[in-house]
């Protein structure tokens, strides 16, 4: 019983973090530690619970929650590329296209065309 409490406990610290990420991604300063400490736990304890209960890394989830926030103003806005950059916390627009190559397969521009 005590060790499924725990888990539970856990669990809900996870969803408090994603929940502080969702509403936090456009801070470019945002960081790893700011995350552990508003759930109440050290940085390195947050990462290994955070990797082990959603199954991918703080800095990839944050990443793919940024490039999921970028397609979603692509396909809605007129926004120029470097402006949803910064949006979705990308200081450096050339940073954001890689990124956003790396995780959609193609540049923002190529993606915004593409839903054309």
């Amino acid at each position: 019983y005590s060790v499924g409490k725990i888990d539970a406990i856990e669990t809900n610290v996870i969803v408090k973090a994603k929940r502080y990420l969702a509403d936090h991604y456009d801070d470019a300063e945002l960081t790893l530690f700011q995350v552990a400490e508003h759930v109440g736990l050290s940085e390195k304890y947050f990462t290994n619970r955070f990797t082990k209960e959603t199954g991918e890394t703080f800095s990839n989830y944050l990443t793919q929650l940024r490039i999921q926030k970028a397609k979603e103003l692509l396909r809605t806005t007129t926004f120029k590329s470097y402006e949803i950059g910064e949006m979705v916390g990308y200081r450096n627009a050339e940073h954001f296209t890689r990124m956003f190559k790396k995780e959609a397969g193609c540049t923002p521009a190529q993606y915004r065309k593409q839903g054309e």
